[in-house]
């Protein structure tokens, strides 16, 4: 057994057994999305409506840098609500989350192919984003594949772009060891998107993601839990400088629900080290 099937099985024991044990008179209920975002909007293009979430500071006190954050798989832009909480108090930036296709509140359900994902995504980036914005593309795990994309299709107009916890070879192995934990806590929860149903989709959501992040013009930053997970091509790339690597410990795979002020903490000094603000 992999040293990464036995992390993702042991979560996921550690997470059923705090889920029996909690009290009957635990509220568990959700917390609203204003508690994090000032903004809800739909937007609507060609495949369907679309949700996404805006931060906005003041408007006498933003800076001319937005941020695009993209979830991963099986989650929703939600997944983003402490990091954008925790970057409003760092940066005074504009933030926008969005649900992709099959996942959250977007009313797109069919086709999860990574052109599809990506496809819409590039073309809301004209609705949300004018021409003279900077935008700095935050994606994690399936969102860190799209965003690569993104950067590559507006190289103008993407200045940065960060990935967390995506790396093609680890991630694919990731995603076969994570059918098993959607299984068993499927029979807890209601999942909005079934993962067990995207399978077919998962070779090609990360095929070429190492090169096409090496080849976006963008500057870039990868954020790990463990220098391991680099395949080949990132080390090389590392190692001739073409992107900034962090890594994060104590933390899984959701880096920035788990250290949200860690992975904050991360991408300010990148805004200021490459003077975008």
């Amino acid at each position: 057994m992999s040293t990464l099937r036995k992390d993702v099985l042991n979560r996921m024991l550690k997470c059923n057994k705090n889920i029996s044990n909690l009290p009957a008179s635990n509220d568990l209920s959700p917390l609203e999305w204003d508690s994090f975002f000032s903004k809800y909007e739909e937007l609507e293009i060609n495949s369907g409506k679309f949700c996404a979430y805006f931060s906005e500071p003041p408007c006498e006190e933003i800076e001319n840098l937005n941020f695009l954050l993209i979830h991963g798989a099986g989650l929703t832009s939600l997944s983003w609500a402490c990091f954008v909480k925790e970057l409003t108090k760092s940066l005074k930036c504009r933030s926008v989350a969005v649900d992709l296709r099959g996942h959250g509140f977007s009313c797109v359900h069919d086709d999860l192919d990574i052109e599809s994902l990506s496809g819409d995504i590039i073309q809301l980036f004209d609705i949300l984003f004018n021409p003279d914005q900077k935008v700095v593309v935050i994606g994690h795990s399936l969102g860190g594949s799209v965003g690569v994309r993104v950067a590559d299709r507006f190289p103008e107009r993407v200045v940065g772009l960060i990935v967390l916890d995506a790396v093609e070879g680890l991630i694919k192995e990731f995603n076969s060891e994570l059918i098993r934990v959607n299984s068993d806590l499927g029979t807890i929860f209601e999942w909005r998107t079934d993962l067990k149903k995207t399978k077919k989709y998962w070779i090609k959501w990360f095929d070429g993601m190492s090169n096409g992040f090496l080849r976006v013009r963008a500057k870039k930053m990868l954020i790990l839990t463990t220098a391991e997970n680099l395949d080949n091509s990132l080390m090389i790339g590392h190692m001739q400088g073409k992107f900034q690597l962090v890594l994060l410990h104590n933390c899984g795979h959701l880096i920035h629900e788990d250290v949200p002020d860690q992975v904050v903490e991360a991408v300010s000094k990148f805004v200021k080290w490459h003077k975008f603000i």
